[in-house]
């Protein structure tokens, strides 16, 4: 049984859906003002993002088992999602428009693409059991680390900047890029390493630049 908010909006105030048992589908869902939204699903449920918007403030998307996309578009200064399962789906990732993005989950992977500038922060984006993969596309901007990404066992991680000229920047020495034994796949025409470290202890690692005959430059 699923629960569809459709039309669920507020001119100046915070959005807090929380059900037991139960699927949320948040086809049309904003939060107006500086308000954040937050879905919970208790004990069983997915969570279906479309047109979801708190477009100056946190949206928390909190999952007990699946997160996936619908048609939309997720917008919002931070989306931090905490998951038992996947987070979007390789060919329908979940569609972001947002500054900063946390994610976790304990199963599956992790699948998003943004349209803009983004960073990883907060507690990064994290597979922390099983073997999921984690890939995030940024069609524009860079893509920085303020925490880490990493995949468990032998999940791969890829990720990959479609921009002309972009950067993926590390801001210190703690900001990792890791799986425990996939690949590591990095497609940008830039790399800004402040720190940190690129690790897989059975994987590859690939750097490519996004356009061809373009060379990687490192700074």
């Amino acid at each position: 049984e699923a629960v569809t908010l459709t039309n669920l909006d507020t001119a100046n105030g915070a959005i807090l859906v929380s059900l037991t048992g139960q699927n949320i589908v948040a086809s049309d869902v904003v939060a107006g003002g500086t308000n954040n939204i937050v879905l919970t699903t208790l004990s069983s449920g997915t969570i279906t993002l479309g047109t979801v918007t708190a477009a100056s403030d946190t949206i928390d998307v909190n999952s007990i088992t699946t997160v996936v996309d619908a048609s939309g578009d997720i917008t919002a200064a931070t989306l931090d999602i905490a998951a038992a399962g996947t987070v979007g789906l390789v060919g329908t990732p979940l569609t972001t428009t947002v500054t900063n993005l946390i994610a976790t989950t304990s199963a599956g992977g992790i699948f998003v693409t943004e349209s803009d500038t983004l960073v990883v922060a907060g507690a990064g984006v994290q597979v922390t059991s099983g073997n999921g993969a984690i890939a995030l596309i940024v069609t524009l901007g860079t893509l920085t680390l303020t925490d880490d990404i990493t995949a468990s066992g032998s999940g791969n991680v890829t990720l990959t900047l479609l921009g002309t000229d972009t950067a993926l920047v590390t801001g210190d020495a703690s900001d990792d890029i890791a799986s425990g034994g996939g690949n590591i796949t990095i497609t940008a025409d830039r790399l800004t390493l402040a720190g940190g470290n690129i690790t897989s202890s059975g994987g590859a690692l690939i750097l490519q630049p996004n356009a061809v005959g373009e060379t990687i430059g490192l700074g």
